[in-house]
């Protein structure tokens, strides 16, 4: 028991927990999450939530407005990319040496997590969710106008973000997973997934 602590170091995070009753001179409980680790799950999480979930919402709103529960399936999926989107984004920051963006992975990550966080906004507003909260009333040429950009940032996001996993695999993961497992494995389902959308369209 007691307040956990987080001191950020060069490469990664420690967390220490100190007890309540502790003297300076105690032994502390606590662990590292090292650059590398931090990278691990950032790019997991990211791949799951751009790779899989975030398209499974886009096609909820785009091939099933028929069903009753498109919309709630919709903005389930897209809330929970957006909301984690930014604190894995920071995660990645908090593994570098540098503290600079100086490749295009980090740049298009940090793009993605603001625009994202936009995407959601412009969503609610579309849906006409805030005349719930605020009692507003756009004019029709509003709502049509913000769902246009919804629709059209939506799939710019999509495109860039499988854009964005192959340049992070291709800058993180180990010459020997990149070109053997991950990078044909993620190509290959990116090529499979694209060409089911297509033929829907």
């Amino acid at each position: 028991d007691g307040v956990p602590q987080r001191h950020t170091r060069k490469e990664g995070i420690a967390i220490v927990l100190h007890k309540t009753n502790a003297t300076i001179d105690d032994p502390k409980i606590g662990f590292v999450l090292d650059a590398h680790t931090l990278r691990l799950y950032h790019g997991v999480a990211l791949t799951i939530i751009w790779g899989f979930c975030t398209i499974v919402g886009a096609g909820f709103a785009r091939y099933c407005r028929h069903k009753w529960y498109w919309y709630t399936a919709h903005r389930g999926c897209q809330s929970l990319g957006g909301l984690l989107t930014l604190p894995l984004t920071f995660l990645a920051y908090f593994s570098k040496t540098d503290k600079h963006y100086s490749w295009m992975h980090g740049t298009f990550g940090l793009f993605l997590g603001i625009a994202s966080t936009v995407q959601g906004l412009l969503g609610t507003f579309a849906a006409r969710s805030h005349r719930h909260w605020f009692g507003l009333h756009n004019p029709p040429w509003v709502d049509h106008a913000l769902r246009t950009v919804h629709r059209m940032l939506g799939k710019t996001l999509l495109l860039l973000a499988f854009v964005q996993i192959m340049l992070g695999i291709e800058q993180f993961a180990p010459s020997s997973l990149q070109t053997t497992i991950v990078g044909p494995l993620f190509l290959g389902y990116s090529s499979v997934l694209w060409a089911t959308v297509i033929a829907l369209e």
